[in-house]
């Protein structure tokens, strides 16, 4: 599959960039659903390396929830690495509703990441794969804002995963283009977790993107973690 030739090349350079580099910054790549039916081989910056085992086509052609027993080797592997999983959304959420009026990117793309991720914390994923970090995009993926419900859901259905345990684990970004929203956000989720998006080069990106961060009413040290400082410690930028 080109898609899978395309992404091993990308990676190798990038691990050789990463290799080349005496402090060791941390790499960034894209899993594509090619390499899922291939398998994955993930190598730690101690050398160690994990090997997720191949799914079946169609599994993945299916459009496997993230909460997929299938996909559990991927979780072991990101747990036991402590890998940095930035859950970003499909272009239409599955749902022809939202492809009209441009709310593939206005709205779908949120529904699509806050079901994803709600799914993986009611599964009990963020929970159990805890040492891997989690990354719902666009403030929380509308997760602050339906707390709430969840919360109730979780009271009345036995056997899920704790909502508020399971946001507080999450890590997520400014992109939400109002800062009153961003200061709802903070109210919800702190800063601790929270980094700089702009989703740039894509039109529904934020442009300049600090002056969100800016308007919010956040401290000097909130504004300088969100702003770099958070990133830096994650992905060992010097």
């Amino acid at each position: 599959a080109a898609g899978a030739i395309n992404a091993s090349g990308v990676y190798d350079l990038i691990d050789r960039l990463v290799r080349s580099t005496p402090k060791r910054p941390a790499a960034v790549v894209q899993l594509p659903e090619q390499h899922l039916l291939q398998g994955v081989r993930i190598v730690t910056q101690e050398g160690v390396e994990v090997i997720v085992p191949p799914l079946h086509h169609e599994v993945v052609t299916a459009r496997l929830t993230l909460d997929h027993a299938d996909l559990d080797p991927f979780w072991q592997a990101a747990d036991e690495t402590e890998a940095f999983i930035h859950i970003h959304p499909s272009f239409d959420a599955g749902d022809v509703r939202v492809n009209d009026f441009g709310l593939a990117n206005g709205l779908g793309r949120v529904t699509d990441a806050v079901i994803a991720v709600a799914r993986l914390i009611s599964s009990g994923h963020v929970a159990k794969y805890k040492k891997a970090k989690i990354f719902a995009p666009i403030g929380g993926a509308a997760l602050p804002f339906v707390l709430g419900r969840l919360k109730k859901n979780h009271s009345i259905t036995p056997g899920i995963g704790d909502p508020v345990a399971g946001l507080a684990a999450l890590y997520t970004d400014t992109i939400v283009h109002d800062p009153r929203i961003l200061k709802f956000v903070v109210e919800m989720i702190g800063t601790d977790k929270l980094m700089l998006g702009s989703d740039m080069p894509f039109p529904i990106g934020d442009h300049e993107p600090t002056k969100i961060v800016d308007a919010a009413g956040l401290t000097p040290a909130q504004i300088a973690s969100i702003n770099g400082g958070l990133a830096q410690k994650l992905f060992n930028i010097q």
